[in-house]
């Protein structure tokens, strides 16, 4: 429930928030049964101001979620769950701060 935006609109969007997810996967052991390493790092950036200096803007994290998870092969589908997961508490964070 969270509108996505074209460059044009971005690019009016007070702020110019956008959302960040970052999935890294490695394979950490060599047995018959292989185990994973999964990171989910996510982060709505967006252009923020010091309050000591209003003139001075930068890009900062303003919400943040970060997951790891150590899976077999046979559950490897955690990951999309994950996201999926991760996805639902954005859009319930963007809802609740902008009741």
């Amino acid at each position: 429930d969270i509108k996505v935006l074209t460059d044009k609109e971005w690019s009016r969007e007070p702020g110019k928030p956008y959302f960040y997810v970052l999935i890294t996967g490695k394979r950490i052991t060599s047995e018959k049964t292989p185990i994973f390493c999964f990171t989910i790092a996510s982060d709505l950036i967006q252009q923020v101001s010091l309050s000591r200096k209003p003139a001075f803007k930068t890009e900062g994290s303003t919400w943040n979620q970060d997951y790891t998870l150590i899976l077999s092969e046979d559950n490897l589908r955690e990951v999309t769950l994950k996201l999926n997961k991760l996805a639902q508490e954005f859009a319930q964070s963007i809802h609740d701060a902008n009741k």
